[in-house]
C-alpha cells in the first residue's frame, strides 16, 4: 500500500512539474515579473534581519553563548520544560532570528548530539517563530503599529503555551557541552556568513518559485479573495502584502494575520521539511504543531483583542 501511495506521489509530483514548466514557458512574461517582485520582497522585507540575526546567532554559538544557558535562571527553565540547556537556546533563538531558524538550529544541535531525539521531535513542534523585526516592521508599516503588536503576541504566545502543554514528561536529559573552534575570527566570521548564505538562498529560491506558481495559477482569474487565498497558501510575505490592500477591519484581518504566520504556508513547511530530512526528524511533528499553534493563536488573538 505503501509502495503505490509513494508511486502516486511521484507520479503526481512530476506532471505538476511539467505543467509549471509548460506554463513557464508561454507566460515568460508573467514569469520574470514574478521573479522580480520575489526579489524586492525579500531583499525588502526579510534579507536583513535573516543575515544579520543568523551570522551574530552562529557567532555566539561559536563563542560559546551555549555555557550562558546553563546559568541558574535559565536552569530552572530547562528543568521546568524537562530538557537539557542547549535546547533552551534553541528556544530563545528561534524567537529572536525568526523562522526557518528553529528547524536549522535542531537539526545542527542533533547532528552535533548537542540534543536528543525527544527533544529535537519536541523542538520541532513549536520553533515556528516569525522574525519580531518583520512583524513589528513590515505588518506594522502594512496594517498599523497597534495591530502588529497583537500579533507579535498572539503567534508568540501560542507557541509558547504548546511549549508547555507538550513538555516531554520521560525525556533522559544529558548536557553535551559544544566544542567551540573559534582560533581566526577572520574563519570563524567567513563560515558563518557561508551558513548564513545557505539559508537565504534557501528562503528566497523557495519564495521566487512558489510566487511564480502562484501568478500562473491566479493569471486568469479575476478574483482578490481566491488570489490571497492562493498566495496565502503559497508564500507568507506575498500573502501578507495582498491581504493589507483589502478593506477588512482589524479583527478579521488579525484572524487571517495570525492564520498565516503560524502555519506558514507551503512555502515555509517545504523549507523546514528540508532541513530536518538530513537529519531523518519527522515532518509530522512540525506540521502537527503549526495546526494546533495556528487555532491557539487565534484564540489568544481574540482574547487579546478584547481586552486591549
Amino acid at each position: 500500500m505503501t509502495t503505490i501511495f509513494n508511486n502516486f506521489t511521484k507520479k503526481l509530483i512530476l506532471f505538476t512539474l511539467i505543467l509549471i514548466f509548460i506554463l513557464s514557458i508561454f507566460n515568460s512574461k508573467l514569469v520574470v515579473f514574478s521573479v522580480k517582485e520575489s526579489c524586492i520582497l525579500f531583499f525588502n522585507n526579510l534579507f536583513g534581519p535573516i543575515f544579520i540575526f543568523y551570522t551574530l546567532s552562529d557567532l555566539l554559538i561559536n563563542y560559546n553563548i551555549l555555557k550562558v544557558f546553563k546559568l541558574n535562571f535559565f536552569n530552572r527553565i530547562s528543568k521546568f520544560l524537562n530538557i537539557n540547556p542547549n535546547s533552551l537556546f534553541i528556544i530563545f533563538f528561534s524567537m529572536i532570528t525568526g523562522f526557518p531558524s528553529g528547524s536549522k538550529y535542531i537539526t545542527d544541535f542533533y547532528n552535533k548530539k548537542l540534543i536528543n531525539y525527544t527533544e529535537a521531535i519536541y523542538l520541532l513542534t513549536f520553533t515556528h517563530f516569525s522574525n519580531p523585526l518583520f512583524i513589528l516592521n513590515t505588518i506594522g508599516i502594512l496594517f498599523g503599529k497597534n495591530l502588529s503588536i497583537k500579533i507579535l503576541c498572539s503567534t508568540f504566545l501560542s507557541n509558547l503555551v504548546l511549549a508547555i502543554i507538550l513538555r516531554p514528561k520521560n525525556n533522559t536529559i544529558s548536557y553535551t557541552e559544544y566544542k567551540t573552534n573559534h582560533s581566526n575570527i577572520t574563519l570563524t566570521l567567513t563560515n558563518s556568513f557561508r551558513k548564513t548564505y545557505q539559508i537565504i538562498m534557501i528562503v528566497l529560491s523557495n519564495s521566487i518559485i512558489f510566487t511564480t506558481v502562484g501568478y500562473i495559477i491566479t493569471k486568469n482569474i479575476d478574483n482578490s479573495f481566491y488570489n490571497l487565498f492562493v498566495f496565502g497558501l503559497l508564500d507568507l510575505t506575498k500573502g501578507i502584502t495582498l491581504l493589507s490592500k483589502f478593506n477588512l477591519n482589524n479583527l478579521i484581518k488579525g484572524i487571517l494575520l495570525c492564520t498565516l504566520i503560524s502555519f506558514g504556508g507551503i512555502n515555509v513547511n517545504i523549507q523546514v521539511k528540508s532541513i530536518i530530512e538530513k537529519e531523518k526528524l519527522p515532518y509530522i511533528y512540525f506540521l502537527s504543531g503549526r495546526i494546533i499553534a495556528t487555532f491557539l493563536s487565534i484564540l489568544i488573538y481574540f482574547i487579546i483583542n478584547y481586552f486591549l
